[in-house]
Formats: C-alpha cells, structure tokens, sequence
C-alpha cells in the first residue's frame, strides 16, 4: 500500500468520516449490517478478480508475441520460417497478422 503524508485537518476530517461511517453502521439493522458486508466483500472479489484476468492478459500478451516472432517470413522467398507454410501462414492468419490488420486499416 502506497503511504503518503497528509496534513492534520485532512487526519481529522478521515477520523471524523470514519467515526459517522461507523456510527451509521452501527444504526443499520443486523440483516442490512450482514446485506452491507456482503456487497463489500462482493466488491473486494471482483477487485481481485480483475486484477487476476489483468495478469492472465499480460501472459497471453506475451505468448501471443512470442509465437507471432517465430512465424516470419523468409526473406528470400514467400514461406514462413517456422512451419514453411506459404506466406502468410495459417498460425500468422489466426494470430491476426499485423502488416495485413494495418493494409485493411489503411484501405478504409
């Protein structure tokens, strides 16, 4: 957790926020006091879902750059280097070739 310096009034406003937020909890009735921690510990599991699908992104991400640098094209001729497959080959086509997406993107 990043810390960061915070003046005397803010210090005081946040005790007296947390005091009200307390007070006001404490004024709910037991089935909207466990309604209230349930939607928060709802809240925290879609935070830390999230956070986990960002993670499994960023490896795919990286999977996805490392199999699309293996299949290039020769430089003498119009086969790919991994499979020799004519060019474009069929992993390049699935993967979303790149020079392909930018020609669509400037014929539009």
């Amino acid at each position: 957790m990043t810390s960061f310096p915070i003046t005397p009034a803010q210090a005081e406003r946040a005790d007296t926020f947390a005091v009200i937020a307390s007070t006001e909890v404490n004024m709910l009735s037991p089935t909207e006091r466990k309604t209230l921690h349930q939607r928060v510990a709802d809240m925290y599991a879609m935070v830390d879902e999230r956070d986990r699908l960002r993670v499994r992104v960023a490896e795919l991400e990286k999977q996805h750059e490392a199999v699309f640098a293996l299949h290039r094209k020769h430089d003498d001729s119009d086969h790919c280097v991994a499979d020799d497959e004519m060019w474009p080959c069929d992993t390049r086509t699935t993967l979303g070739d790149d020079s392909t997406a930018e020609k669509s993107r400037v014929e539009q």
